[in-house]
């Protein structure tokens, strides 16, 4: 049977009448039998190229099946039931016929394919490990779909307790039906069936309550068998209470809580069941969120909290609750913990003190939850503090790196490489922190600037000859080089250093010297570092460890006009050297200067901007775009700036709030009202006109928001958006509609376990009009929480695509009487075939053969093998005598030859004597020439015969 897929390209067949009509108005000079014959050949070429663009296929009936077996191997079937159902697969092979083809898949949250589809295949043991955590029947059905051939019955062996908790299999049996496969579905038994077993399936919370107010939590029960347990309260992990109780088998139980809240913040319930029968431990545990709202309170972090605090002071007097905090101990580890604050402050932090963890947390914190967030400066904060290209830059009106326009800089790091060097401080190797440092002095430097880097021991080693930042990557490349040596000289490499930059033409300059140990040649050091200091070179020394020469350095510092770091920590190393590259660059501005207000902002409403103390420094930074500068210095730097961060506010001040720079602020008399304004507009404060709920189900999470207003009021047709984070501190924001009078819904993944906050909040014209926060938690894999298989969806999928219910090993293996047609494309074999078509048309057109040509030929065909034979012996015969004569014929013609030119020779040599004679020799006549000339053509003609 034959079959075309494109039947418009049988129009094309009207190019074989125009080529009979070509033919005939042809003017070639060709027989007619030549004339037919390419007719017939150009015919035949355009019926074989039209059938090709047609699709022409070859089509014949097939009996072969292909099984996909889909097995489960997530938490809920136990390890003997997945051995089972290997060996029910090995019955299922051996009942296949030998041309059928089979595979298989396991999956869980994900499906790998563990053996594609073929025929006699050698299914022995299970490789694959998928995510057990979720059972996900979809997945399974689609790569199912993707392994199988296209001519065969399609069957899929789905192996499962069916207890799906992502994706929607009825959906998928649409798409399995749609390309006549079907689905087998052999279900197996789950961990708890048949075994006493006994769940905490959920605990209720109100979500939200106030502080003081008396609510209940609803513990949920089911079990198995009847039995009695224990059930124990914990909140905040802080144990609570306990109660005995009896649970009876095959029904859910409820159980109550009564509790009252006196704190305000985000609180974690939790309750575990001790039952005296049970057979998965996984289950026995349920959380919940309880939220309370109150005055709002502050987590403030300090350096310093030994001496007065005096912006702490300033919040506490304002009324303010503040948790005070030294770095980084007492830092919450989660994002619930945090999320009890309405506000997070950093007086002077250092970004070294925290971890990149704890740094993304406060950015999601601020971004998603809607917190606020304040730094305050210092010389450990903002960009001399380590926070360049970290989530806390990203959460900041600021950029810590402006574009540095004043004046350029020369930089020579010298770093001491010698043997003690390579000691540990603490967790860290003194070389490998000093690398690091150096590295990291790279990022804040620009292509106008120049760097050069010298390793020293005995001798001054150079390792990035000072020259144009251009490579960033190729300077790190090698400091990392650098390698410990032998002893402490720091003379060689100042005098490197000096010789390098006494030529720069950079307006600053600047050496960086860190030492471990005790130098040789120190008067020499301290003349070169004062000959430096007079071509104005100046020279920050950094001493680490107790062995260093710590007097020495100081008063190198003190000639080269730098600064002087001491430290007993390498880990510190990074954190000065940005500091004093921050220093040395301009970065950090010290020196009286008059703050500018600037703009109408409620944050400075009511305090005199017109008479605002002087300050004398602050970190320089760059506003970034849509952020708001409340405050500048007079070279239009920015001191304070405000903007909104996802749900949240940030501000930033570039300056400090202690005795140093913000000395005159202190005394200032708005320096409370101030700060208490600016920690305040950070804060966001909920209207009240709507309450959120959350909970979670299997891998997939509800959020409601009732929205009522003041008068009892359902308020409609409002935009409502969910800001969520799940606990990898991933985040996803959707739309709820509304489902309801005044009730709004919308549905989320979690298929992570563990804690999910939520922000959700009133849109209006495109802005933030409130927000509430509530929590959801995934207290365990919903694995452990169906103790029996699901026949039900089980017999529905099966149902759906034709297929059969715990079918037998041969049931699956038998053939359906579903038609199966093979189809061969034959296109390229008539495309072939037109080839060589083609070249013998063009042979007839342009070659003539005569008919005695063609008879002569056909005759030398046909002779039988004793005549070729006789032929070719009497050729050869012929070709023999006349070789004989013509060999006879050339040796007379040389006999010949050789007289005549005997003769020629005698006639010659007469000639000869007749001229030599004396006298006048006698005229030659006509008839003399006449005569030569005729004896030499009769002599050439007989040489030719």
């Amino acid at each position: 049977m034959f079959r075309l897929s494109n039947y418009w390209a049988l129009g094309l067949l009207i190019f074989i009448p125009y080529a009979f009509y070509i033919s005939k108005k042809s003017l070639a000079d060709l027989s007619s039998w030549r004339r037919w014959s390419t007719f017939g050949l150009r015919s035949i070429i355009i019926l074989l190229l039209v059938l090709s663009l047609a699709g022409f296929k070859l089509v014949w009936k097939v009996d072969k099946l292909c099984v996909i077996f889909a097995l489960d191997t997530s938490n809920s079937i136990p390890e003997n039931e997945i051995q089972r159902a290997s060996g029910f697969i090995a019955k299922v092979l051996e009942n296949m016929e030998e041309n059928d083809e089979a595979g298989l898949i396991v999956f869980g949250r994900e499906a790998y394919v563990e053996f594609p589809p073929k025929a006699n295949p050698d299914i022995t043991g299970i490789s694959s490990a998928p995510s057990r955590e979720y059972t996900n029947l979809e997945s399974a059905i689609k790569v199912s779909m993707d392994l199988f051939p296209k001519s065969s019955q399609k069957r899929i062996a789905l192996m499962t307790d069916g207890n799906e908790n992502i994706g929607d299999v009825l959906r998928q049996a649409v798409v399995v039906k749609s390309i006549n496969a079907q689905i087998y579905t052999v279900p197996l038994p789950t961990r708890g069936a048949g075994a006493a077993e006994v769940a905490m399936d959920a605990l209720i919370g109100p979500g939200s309550v106030a502080l003081g107010r008396t609510f209940e939590l609803k513990a949920v029960v089911k079990s198995t068998v009847d039995t009695t347990a224990t059930l124990r309260l914990f909140r905040d992990r802080e144990y609570l209470s306990k109660e005995e109780i009896e649970v009876s088998a095959n029904k859910r139980q409820l159980f109550t809580f009564r509790q009252t809240l006196e704190s305000e913040g985000t609180h974690v319930y939790e309750v575990l069941i001790e039952p005296s029968a049970d057979t998965i431990r996984e289950n026995n545990r349920a959380k919940a969120l309880v939220m309370t709202t109150g005055k709002p309170k502050i987590l403030y972090m300090t350096r310093d909290v030994v001496h007065p605090d005096y912006l702490h002071q300033a919040l506490v007097q304002k009324g303010m609750e503040v948790v005070l905090l030294a770095e980084p101990s007492g830092m919450p580890t989660s994002l619930s913990e945090l999320q009890n604050y309405s506000a997070v402050v950093f007086n002077d932090i250092s970004a070294y003190s925290l971890s990149k963890a704890q740094m993304r947390m406060i950015e999601s914190y601020v971004h998603d939850l809607g917190g606020g967030f304040v730094m305050v400066g210092g010389e450990n904060s903002f960009g001399s503090g380590g926070y360049q290209k970290t989530p806390i830059e990203e959460l900041l009106p600021v950029k810590m790196v402006p574009d540095r326009k004043k004046q350029s800089l020369s930089m020579v790091l010298a770093i001491d490489r010698s043997g003690s060097m390579a000691a540990r401080s603490g967790r860290y190797v003194k070389i490998e922190l000093a690398k690091e440092a150096a590295a990291s002095v790279v990022e804040f430097l620009t292509d106008k600037d120049q760097m050069g880097v010298v390793a020293f021991d005995a001798e001054a080693q150079e390792i990035v000859k000072l020259a144009k930042v251009e490579s960033k990557g190729e300077i790190e490349d090698k400091i990392a080089t650098i390698r410990e040596g032998g002893g402490t000289n720091i003379y060689p490499a100042l005098e490197m250093a000096y010789e390098w930059l006494k030529n720069a033409d950079t307006q600053l300059k600047h050496v960086i010297l860190l030492s471990d140990g005790q130098s040789e040649q120190v008067d020499n050091s301290y003349d070169l570092i004062s000959a430096m200091a007079k071509d104005k070179i100046t020279v920050s020394t950094i001493a680490i460890g107790s062995d260093a020469d710590r007097e020495a350095m100081l008063d190198m510092a003190n000639r080269g006009m730098g600064r002087y770091y001491e430290t007993d920590d390498a880990g510190s190393l990074p954190r000065i050297f940005v500091k004093e590259t921050f220093a040395a660059s301009e970065l950090i501005m010290e020196g009286s200067f008059s703050p500018v207000a600037s703009g109408d902002s409620e944050i400075l409403r009511g305090v005199d901007t017109d008479r605002l103390p002087p300050l004398l420094g602050y970190v320089r930074t760059a506003s970034k775009e849509g952020a708001s500068v409340l405050i500048s210095s007079e070279t239009d730097d920015p001191i304070l700036s405000a903007w909104q961060h996802g749900l949240g506010r940030t501000l930033a001040f570039t300056s400090d709030a202690k005795p140093k720079w913000a000395v005159e602020w202190l005394t200032w008399e708005d320096f409370s009202k101030f700060w208490s304004q600016v920690i305040g507009w950070s804060l966001a404060v909920p209207s009240g006109e709507f309450s959120v709920s959350a909970s979670i189900t299997g891998g997939a999470g509800t959020v409601i928001v009732d929205a009522v207003d003041s008068q009892g009021r359902f308020r409609n047709f409002l935009d409502f958006r969910a800001n969520i984070v799940d606990p990898a501190l991933s985040h996803e924001t959707i739309s709820l509609r509304q489902s309801g009078s005044g009730r709004y819904e919308a549905t989320f993944k979690a298929e992570l376990i563990g804690t999910y906050l939520l922000s959700v909040s009133e849109m209006r014209d495109g802005e933030v009009v409130d927000s509430q926060n509530t929590g959801a938690i995934a207290s365990y894999s919903p694995e452990y929480k169906d103790l029996e298989p699901n026949y039900s969806l089980l017999e529905s999928l099966a149902a759906a695509t034709n297929g059969k219910f715990n079918p037998k090993a041969e049931e699956i293996a038998a053939h359906g009487e579903t038609t199966v047609w093979q189809l061969q494309d034959l296109w390229w074999l008539l495309v072939l075939i037109s080839i060589p078509l083609f070249f013998l048309d063009v042979a007839l057109r342009r070659i003539t053969i005569s008919r005695e040509q063609i008879s002569e030929l056909w005759s030398k065909l046909r002779l039988s093998e004793s005549e070729k034979a006789a032929t070719t012996a009497d050729t050869l015969m012929s070709l023999k005598r006349r070789k004989e004569e013509v060999w006879e014929r050339r040796k007379t013609q040389d006999v010949r030859r050789k007289t005549q030119d005997s003769r020629l020779k005698t006639q010659d040599r007469k000639d000869d004597t007749v001229k030599r004679r004396p006298g006048k020799p006698p005229p030659a006549t006509a008839e003399s020439e006449k005569a030569y000339t005729s004896r030499l053509l009769d002599a050439k003609r007989r040489a030719k015969t």
